[in-house]
């Protein structure tokens, strides 16, 4: 209200009383900032809510979260997980595809160990299994060796003339990039010397690894 010298009247009061009643900022203690209604649209800032339940969506034109830690599911819908360069989507009802950022074409997916519990399936023609893009870097195929553990079975071996070996790291069925065809008995990065791939070549390799008679 506003201070005045002597006579206080009523019609001051009232009109003190009216002014202040429309009053949306400065009353009530809260300083210069507005009177928050509980069903007003309003922007506010500097608030901190403890422990808030919020109902329905959240519409913004830009949200930034520090860490947090999710005690429940969180629901993508068809929406995407963006990246600066990168989202992931789900891409149908049973796969989930990494994407450019613009979604025009897929990207690399890099992970130390995949466990597959069922197919690994390529679905393009020419889909390949490259060795380590290395000289003489390889990939091996392994399997249980009981009681033993996982064994080399077979090998994609980088080399002079890159080649894929059946057996481990002494003797060895081979076949070259350039078309050979051997048993060898030398270290994994050795170039195989051996038979051409003929009818007489291939004889010859089963000769030598004791499969048929000469």
């Amino acid at each position: 209200m506003t201070p005045k010298m002597g006579v206080y009247t009523k019609a001051d009061a009232d009109a003190d009383i009216a002014t202040h009643a429309i009053l949306t900022t400065g009353v009530h203690g809260v300083g210069a900032g507005a009177i928050v209604g509980t069903t007003l649209s309003q922007t506010l800032t500097n608030k901190t809510l403890t422990s808030p339940a919020i109902n329905g969506t959240v519409t913004t034109t830009g949200l930034t979260l520090p860490a947090f830690t999710a005690g429940g599911d969180i629901s993508m819908g068809a929406n995407k997980l963006k990246f600066p360069d990168t989202l992931i989507k789900q891409q149908d009802a049973s796969t989930i595809a990494f994407w450019n950022a613009a979604d025009t074409a897929v990207v690399d997916f890099v992970v130390r160990d995949i466990y597959l519990i069922s197919r690994m399936i390529t679905q393009v023609n020419g889909g390949a299994i490259h060795a380590y893009n290395a000289d003489d870097g390889y990939l091996l195929l392994k399997a249980r060796d009981t009681g033993v553990g996982q064994v080399e079975v077979a090998r994609l071996q980088g080399a002079a003339d890159p080649e894929f070996r059946i057996g481990n790291n002494g003797n060895a069925l081979r076949g070259s990039y350039g078309g050979l065809l051997g048993f060898f008995a030398t270290a994994p990065q050795a170039k195989p010397t051996g038979v051409a791939v003929t009818a007489a070549g291939i004889h010859a390799a089963l000769v030598t690894l004791g499969l048929i008679a000469a």
